[in-house]
Order: C-alpha cells, then sequence, then structure tokens
C-alpha cells in the first residue's frame, strides 16, 4: 500500500512525502543469560540498522521480514508471527523522500551463516540491548530496543515452562523396569533377574551351541559314536554238538 499525503510538502525542498509499508527482523540470541540482537549497517551511510525490506508477494509480513534477515545478515530461525513493534523513518531517493513505516518481527537466530547475498555491502554485529539502543540510528527503533528486554525474559520464560512440561510428559510415558509399555510386568525380565541369565544370552548360547557343536546332546552322541568304533567285532557262534541220527539208521 502506497499513500501519498495530499499538501505535505518538504519546508526546504517541495518534495512530496509518500507513506510505504516495509517489514523489518530483530535477530536476537542469548549469549549466557544476556539478551542480544543482530544489527547491520545500511549500505550508503553505514548506519546501524535492523534487516528490512518491502514486503514481498504470496508471503506473510513475517516471512518477508525472515527472508530479509537472510540476505541482508545472513541468519536463519524462527521468526515471531507477532510483531515485536513499529517505527517510522525517512528514505530519501532521488525523485523524493519516501516515509516509511517499518513493523518489526522478532527472529530467533538458529544458524549464523559466513556467506551470504549482501556480505560484502554490510557489516553486522550482535550487541547487547543498551548497546543497540545507543547506536541504532531510528529513534524509533532506539524506542523499541529499549522496551524489549521484559518482553524477552517473559519469551524465555514461556519456553523453559514448556521444556519441562515436554519433559515431565516423555517421562511420565516411558515403561519403568520390569514393565510392559502398558505397564504389566514383562515376564522375560522377570525371568531374567530368578535366573540371572537374559533371554537374549541364552538365545546367544544357543546360536553358539549350534554352530560349534559342543552342546551336551552332541556330547553324547560323539562319546557313545568313539565307544562304538572302539569295539572289536566278535565272530560268529557255531554249533558243534553233533545232530541225532536218521530214524533208519538207527534201526539198522
Amino acid at each position: 500500500m502506497q499513500i501519498r499525503r495530499a499538501g505535505a510538502e518538504d519546508a526546504h525542498a517541495g518534495v512530496v512525502f509518500i507513506m510505504r509499508q516495509q517489514v523489518g527482523a530483530l535477530p536476537i540470541r542469548w549469549i549466557g543469560d544476556e539478551p542480544c540482537v543482530l544489527l547491520v549497517t545500511s549500505r550508503e551511510t553505514q548506519r546501524w540498522i535492523i534487516p528490512k525490506g518491502w514486503r514481498m508477494r504470496g508471503r506473510t509480513n513475517a516471512e518477508a521480514a525472515a527472508q530479509e534477515a537472510l540476505e541482508e545478515a545472513g541468519v536463519r530461525g524462527r521468526v515471531r508471527r507477532k510483531p515485536i513493534g513499529r517505527y517510522f523513518y525517512e528514505k530519501r531517493r532521488p525523485g523524493g523522500v519516501e516515509e516509511c513505516r517499518i513493523t518489526a518481527y522478532l527472529l530467533e537466530v538458529g544458524e549464523e551463516l559466513v556467506d551470504f547475498p549482501e556480505a560484502q555491502e554490510r557489516r553486522r554485529a550482535w550487541f547487547t540491548l543498551p548497546e543497540a539502543a545507543s547506536v541504532a540510528d531510528d529513534e524509533g527503533l532506539r524506542a523499541i530496543l529499549r522496551d524489549l528486554e521484559p518482553q524477552l525474559s517473559e519469551l524465555r520464560a514461556r519456553k523453559a515452562a514448556r521444556k519441562s512440561r515436554k519433559s515431565a510428559t516423555d517421562a511420565a510415558k516411558m515403561p519403568s523396569a520390569g514393565t510392559t509399555d502398558g505397564g504389566a510386568p514383562d515376564p522375560s525380565r522377570l525371568l531374567a533377574a530368578d535366573t540371572g541369565k537374559s533371554p537374549a544370552k541364552r538365545r546367544a548360547r544357543k546360536a553358539a551351541t549350534r554352530k560349534t557343536g559342543t552342546g551336551k546332546g552332541r556330547s553324547a552322541k560323539a562319546a557313545s559314536g568313539k565307544l562304538k568304533a572302539g569295539k572289536k567285532e566278535r565272530p560268529a557262534r557255531t554249533d558243534t554238538t553233533p545232530s541225532a541220527p536218521p530214524a533208519s539208521e538207527a534201526a539198522e
């Protein structure tokens, strides 16, 4: 959206003011317990500002602000959808002065790149909140920075509370030792506790027995085979008792 202020002219140049909308990102991170913000320099005058630019078709304002942070400051992270604040600044151009309204979005930095599109055109630096408020060029931005610490403290407290709740929930879902997922006693674990041998160890021992042939059954069979091999074959027994003569020979 572009709004031309009818009749509002610059006193010394007769330049018509034009209101335009921009989006900006306020990159933050914690160094220890100290919240810090990342500022970049403007390309022409080297003033300390935040990454900002025009709104983008097909993207939300928060997404456009995150893209500006990537291009101008070389950082990626989680951008908050709710604006952290708004301020105005005047952008001078050859054809006039544009009065821009900046809507700033908080960006929690997760990655800081060495190479990024405007790395050769700008400088970047991390500042504590008091330092950033003292070096920032725009008064509206300085006011946002001065009021930022309570909001960041509240944000960090909410994140810590969510993390604590998640840890408690995960711990409650985990089964205790000797029970199944449903909370009932696990028979295999109870058996392992009674015998001192886990099912996995028993399976491994059985597999090793089958592979090496050192089991009790196989040892017994091997010993029986050795005993049979040691016996000598005994000759078949022959009957030497004379058989009775036929009846005719006996009569004679």
